[in-house]
């Protein structure tokens, strides 16, 4: 098995995934979130996605308000997160250096 962080390049979608993952997010709250993160989908191209029916059958909203509205909020708080653990990189240093890591 593959590290999910080794495969996704945004840290926020691990965490929307390890959400679905565990149950706290639903199907289509975490589609909505990973969409938005990974295709960059605003808000509103997701509000406007539809599931077309054949025969003459009325399409209808792929995502409900609500999970639109979870959705945003999962995003938003994932993007606090990331912004909270990632190091603060001063200018004229590199995260590396500052981290310690490839000192001996």
């Amino acid at each position: 098995m593959v590290p999910l962080a080794s495969r996704a390049g945004d840290p926020r979608l691990t965490m929307v995934l390890q959400g679905l993952a565990t149950g706290d997010l639903s199907q289509k709250v975490a589609q909505a979130a990973t969409w938005h993160i990974a295709s960059g989908l605003t808000w509103d191209q997701l509000a406007a996605e539809t599931i077309k029916h054949s025969g003459g059958d009325r399409d209808v909203a792929f995502f409900t308000p609500e999970e639109l509205d979870a959705a945003r909020i999962v995003v938003e708080i994932a993007t606090r997160r990331q912004s909270e653990t990632q190091p603060t990189v001063k200018a004229g240093e590199s995260a590396v250096s500052e981290s310690g890591a490839g000192n001996s």
